[in-house]
């Protein structure tokens, strides 16, 4: 049976995120092209078992990042927020290669919330308050401590105004949140072949 990993320190590029600061091209994802096959990957291992998302993390974590050819590309205008915890989330999710879609429909796997994209970008630009629940999910799937997003919420509902969850958060998260910045070190190419490699289908 794998051995539960426990909680990760702040990423130096989540540190960034938080403080509003810019990322680094060393500290960006290495491919933006890779963010369709890195949200099919995540998606998939979600229904894969407990081995094997323990040998897909540690396949990914083995495979070398290659050089970064290109510079990190500009954030283009809609993904350029004010100061704050919301834009602070989605700045975290872009550092793993996610964008607005690519969080929804992670969320709606690992945590059950089924929200538009339009809707987490609502996030980002504070036009969709925050949550103790919202915060949770955010947390579970960023693998960033609760603790640490409350207390720079400050006072936040305990209920919110979204969809009701779908489903119970899914048991994959932990490892779903663990895998996601190993991809976003990645090329598109190595992540479809890392997929092969542990045998799961991504287009």
């Amino acid at each position: 049976m794998p051995v539960p990993t426990p909680p990760q320190p702040l990423r130096p590029a989540d540190r960034l995120a938080l403080a509003g600061l810019s990322i680094p091209d060393e500290l960006a994802p290495l491919d933006p092209k890779a963010e369709l096959v890195t949200r099919d990957l995540a998606i998939t291992a979600s229904e894969s078992t407990p081995d094997q998302r323990a040998d897909l993390l540690r396949r990914a974590r083995a495979l070398p990042q290659q050089p970064r050819t290109d510079p990190a590309p500009a954030t283009p205008p809609h993904e350029q927020y004010l100061p704050g915890l919301g834009g602070a989330l989605l700045r975290m999710a872009a550092n793993r290669n996610l964008r607005w879609m690519s969080v929804a429909r992670l969320l709606h796997t690992t945590r059950g919330l089924y929200v538009a994209a339009s809707t987490i970008g609502g996030i980002g630009h504070d036009r969709v308050p925050l949550s103790l629940p919202l915060l949770a999910d955010f947390s579970a799937l960023l693998d960033v401590p609760l603790a640490t997003l409350t207390a720079l919420a400050g006072l936040v509902p305990e209920t919110d105004s979204l969809p009701p969850r779908v489903h119970p958060p899914h048991p994959a998260t932990p490892d779903i949140a663990a895998l996601l910045p190993e991809l976003a070190r990645l090329t598109a190419d190595q992540v479809r072949e890392l997929a092969a490699s542990a045998g799961l289908r991504v287009r």
